[in-house]
């Protein structure tokens, strides 16, 4: 598994006379297949997001030529980094660190992309905070408290999560109670969109 590489996909689906998004999301599909180990479809749009993983970048160019190629989609590739590595560093406790589960059953997910920032803070203050909030969610999650998945962008502060919750408005709680948000909740810039799973 170490040896592979991560990327977030965004797959936007353009019209096209003659076609619709339903008869597109299908050819986008087999497209990412078997190197999407999570594939979802954003509710209320014409998008799709991803995590690929490829043992070399040549194969996420030919999926992307494939895609191109298959329909009029519009592709970005971010590359991603381990978060449980990620923690590690920042000192997380290793039985918090270990492999993530690759668990989302809810029928919806949520998912976040959050972009954390540290004006008027130390940065060392800043990744104190940022372990202390990364230690509370991979506990609650090895303690089966909560479903998600969360992946950073490489070289940024930037993140993609993915969580199911029975009611996605019970994140707005958990939220409230995080240390990080607690914090400096004000830095913490998200985006949320609910998307459904993709077989």
């Amino acid at each position: 598994m170490s040896g592979l590489m991560q990327f977030f996909m965004s797959i936007e689906i353009k019209h096209k006379p003659g076609t619709t998004v339903e008869t597109l999301i299908p050819l986008a599909n087999g497209c990412i297949g078997k190197y999407a180990i999570f594939k979802f479809r954003v509710i209320g749009e014409a998008k799709i997001v991803a995590i690929l993983e490829v043992e070399d970048a040549t194969v996420l160019d030919t999926v992307t030529s494939n895609l191109m190629a298959s329909g009029p989609f519009t592709v970005t590739c971010t590359p991603l980094t381990s978060y449980e590595r990620w923690t590690k560093l920042l000192g997380v406790d290793e039985k918090f660190t270990g492999p993530a589960p690759r668990k989302l059953t809810g029928k919806y997910v949520t998912w976040f992309e959050a972009t954390l920032e540290h004006h008027g803070i130390p940065y060392e203050q800043f990744l104190e905070y940022w372990r202390d909030e990364a230690a509370s969610i991979l506990e609650q999650r090895s303690n089966g408290q909560i479903e998600i998945e969360i992946f950073k962008v490489l070289g940024e502060r930037r993140l993609h999560l993915f969580s199911c919750k029975d009611n996605p408005e019970d994140w707005e709680g958990l939220t409230l109670k995080l240390p990080m948000w607690v914090k400096m909740g004000d830095q913490i810039y998200k985006k949320t969109k609910l998307v459904t799973k993709m077989l």
